[in-house]
């Protein structure tokens, strides 16, 4: 990369940036003059608000944007030792990647993928205050014997954290993937795929992050189920709650697995393991609620369905 090439990155770096801190002053100086027409504690407030929503924006991009960086970093350590075939004429010749270039791409598109990933947090605002402030209603659901302000005011924090787990999981996943198939550390050769055991652990440290991302979901499912009043007052319900279970245990056993498979390389044992989740998913979402009996809940259930809509409205 030439001095002029970097010069110019910089300046349209710096261009988006001021950009944005632009639009960002113009809508909080409008937000706040507006606030300062009714009161000066309305415009007190509106300033926090304002700012709550950049300090939760600039975190979320700064932690996802250092996450995509380490997994960057880490597939440099992998780059010295890997060497790609190149032929010339009947001859194959082995050679060193350029780590420099590949290097900066690898970073560069670390940090986009950290501005993706983290973009929009300042929407997390009002359930993180929610949360913080705390709902009671002293009415307990018939399902898990939790206060419904569980419901409202902790549940969608408990959501919003699980997905960003989960995009910063998958993304990790497939950008490092995608960079150890570029370098040859990822490859199919006489009709196998060869890993390098650098790659290889990074790699399975990642799927056994995933796995517990995803046992992370089915400890939230629960609550999901006794959220939906139609089927939380079905008879079979405990059926459904020991399925989501189960389903951590396998997304446990699945990472555990992948910590094997990335210490050992067996590949077919990886495969066997995320089958067995996929299918063990696949029943979990389909087959137990089309077994699970939907007889007419019982006039006391009914009741209590009622009692709910009514503090809901």
């Amino acid at each position: 990369m030439t001095l002029r090439v970097r010069r110019l990155a910089g300046a349209v770096a710096v261009l988006i940036a001021l950009l944005l801190a632009g639009r960002w002053t113009a809508s909080f100086v409008a937000e706040r003059s507006w606030a300062a027409t009714i009161s000066p504690s309305a415009a007190a407030f509106v300033s926090r608000w304002q700012l709550l929503g950049v300090a939760l924006e600039a975190g979320a991009i700064v932690a996802a944007s250092l996450w995509f960086a380490i997994q960057a970093l880490l597939v440099a350590r992998v780059i010295a030792s890997v060497q790609v075939t190149r032929r010339l004429g009947d001859l194959q010749l082995r050679e060193a990647i350029p780590t420099r270039l590949l290097l900066a791409g690898a970073a560069s598109a670390g940090i986009l993928l950290g501005l993706i990933a983290g973009a929009g947090a300042h929407a997390w605002r009002e359930p993180i205050a929610l949360a913080w402030q705390g709902v009671t209603y002293g009415v307990k659901d018939p399902l898990l014997n939790r206060d419904l302000g569980v419901f409202v005011a902790q549940l969608p924090v408990w959501d919003l954290g699980h997905r960003f787990a989960e995009i910063l999981a998958l993304l990790g996943l497939a950008f490092c993937t995608a960079l150890y198939v570029a370098i040859g550390a990822v490859q199919r050769e006489h009709g196998a795929v060869v890993i390098h055991p650098d790659a290889r652990q990074h790699l399975g440290v990642l799927l056994a992050f995933v796995a517990l991302v995803i046992g992370a979901g089915y400890l939230l499912a629960p609550y999901h189920l006794a959220a939906s009043a139609p089927t939380a007052l079905r008879v079979n319900a405990a059926i459904r709650l020991r399925s989501t279970q189960i389903m951590v245990g396998v997304a446990l056993a699945t990472g555990l697995l992948s910590m094997v498979w990335a210490l050992r390389g067996r590949n077919g044992l990886l495969v066997a393991t995320w089958i067995v989740l996929g299918v063990g998913a696949l029943g979990e979402r389909f087959l137990i609620p089309a077994l699970n009996d939907d007889r007419a809940p019982s006039p006391s259930a009914v009741a209590t369905a009622r009692r709910f809509d009514a503090i809901a409205w």
